[in-house]
């Protein structure tokens, strides 16, 4: 599958993309499968007939007869089913690359889509009746297995939740893996010795852009996770896990404050918009059924209720980088959470989705940015700044976000 079906058609030229040629095929094998159950129910009465009359034909060749009819009905039915699970996951690739496209600054809903992705792999069964197609159903089963587990893993990224993204993480990976052995397999049958020395491998686009999403999200894991990931090693060993990692986001953050002269570079978390947040760190959630996600998280804007729930922030990552929950003592961190603390009303409109605030009672000024739903970064100086001063702020903290929203990386999925 090389995702031609993205490529724009003009309004006058014969439609042929692959959504087109799947929807085609499927229209030819439903007639197929129903002339095939109509030969097969005809069949059955036709014995009888040609008993009355002596035109019985041999049992051999009547046998063979109905054993292609079942033979064509059974794989019209199972292509059927094939075809209808690629069709939804033609249009879940369409979503996110729309989504990319869209300009909305908004998170996908990413419990949403690993709930529709689940939905696909019911529509075609794990067991293959017929040996013909059980590549295909091998691959399909594989692909939907790698966005199940890594959908879920970002949404428990978004919750989170450590042990959860943990472990769906971990689980895609291995998806990944058996699929590559299938794929380098099937692969190595279509050469002899000779030829292979000469033959570089190459692997589908589809299986490529998959490894890209899951390392993607693995490389977010190591931002988001930071305090709770340095304390198991050295500095010098997390430094070099992190530098193999598709995007550094640390020293990306830390470079950045070092070069605008920022007082700090922080992520901040909602905590009080994740009723069972029990603070960073591995924790056993069993109210949570296995492989369903929680609902998206939201966090707490302008209302003139007075009942609101308190809102509370923690530090999931900061530059300078310090210990876990060591900036809570800081002037700054004390600035931040009083700028955090105020309804969308009381903040200045932002530009280019970021927020410029200047806090008088500390003299700090913060550029604020939604991640998402109840992740901000904030980069922070301890003195007052003029707008123009924060264009390079503003361009960062933009390109940062994109490249957390896998904006960029959805993108990549209409070819050029």
């Amino acid at each position: 599958m090389n995702l031609s079906l993205l490529n724009i058609k003009g309004f006058l030229r014969r439609e042929n993309s692959l959504r087109a040629s799947y929807e085609g095929l499927l229209s030819d094998l439903s007639e197929l499968e129903t002339g095939a159950s109509n030969t097969m129910s005809a069949s059955l009465h036709q014995p009888a007939d040609a008993a009355a009359t002596g035109d019985e034909p041999p049992p051999s060749a009547r046998s063979a007869g109905d054993g292609l009819r079942e033979l064509i009905w059974s794989l019209s039915a199972e292509l059927r089913s094939f075809i209808t699970a690629r069709l939804c996951l033609i249009k879940f690739y369409e979503k996110c690359y729309n989504h990319s496209c869209s300009g909305d600054n908004n998170t996908l809903d990413y419990g949403d889509l690993a709930s529709s992705i689940a939905d696909i792999s019911y529509t075609c069964p794990d067991g293959c009746r017929q040996p013909l197609l059980a590549a295909l159903h091998a691959n399909l089963k594989h692909e939907c297995e790698v966005l199940q587990s890594v959908l879920q893993g970002l949404c428990s990224i978004q919750h989170h939740s450590f042990l959860s993204a943990l472990l769906h993480l971990d689980a895609a990976h291995d998806a990944l893996v058996n699929w590559q052995k299938l794929i380098t397999s099937k692969e190595s049958k279509k050469y002899s010795f000779g030829s292979s020395l000469l033959k570089t491998q190459t692997v589908p686009p589809l299986f490529s852009w998959l490894w890209q999403v899951r390392s993607a999200a693995t490389a977010k894991f190591s931002l988001y996770f930071y305090n709770s990931l340095a304390p198991q090693t050295t500095l010098g060993e997390m430094k070099n896990l992190l530098a193999k990692q598709p995007v550094d986001y640390v020293a990306k953050l830390v470079s950045f404050q070092r070069r605008v002269d920022a007082t700090s570079v922080c992520l901040v978390l909602e905590t009080s918009g994740l009723p069972d947040y029990q603070g960073p760190g591995y924790h056993l959630r069993p109210s949570t059924p296995p492989g369903a996600c929680p609902p998206p998280p939201t966090s707490y804007h302008a209302s003139d209720d007075v009942s609101k729930p308190h809102r509370t922030f923690e530090s999931i990552f900061s530059s300078p980088v310090t210990a876990a929950g060591g900036n809570t003592d800081s002037e700054w961190w004390t600035s931040l959470l009083a700028v955090l603390s105020r309804d969308a009303e009381q903040l200045p409109p932002a530009k280019d989705d970021v927020c410029q605030v200047y806090h008088h009672q500390s003299g700090y000024t913060h550029y604020l940015r939604a991640v998402e739903p109840l992740v901000t970064v904030a980069v922070s100086y301890d003195c007052h700044r003029v707008e123009r001063d924060g264009v390079p702020v503003r361009t960062f903290l933009s390109d940062l976000c994109l490249q957390l929203n896998f904006t960029s990386l959805f993108a990549t999925l209409k070819p050029r």
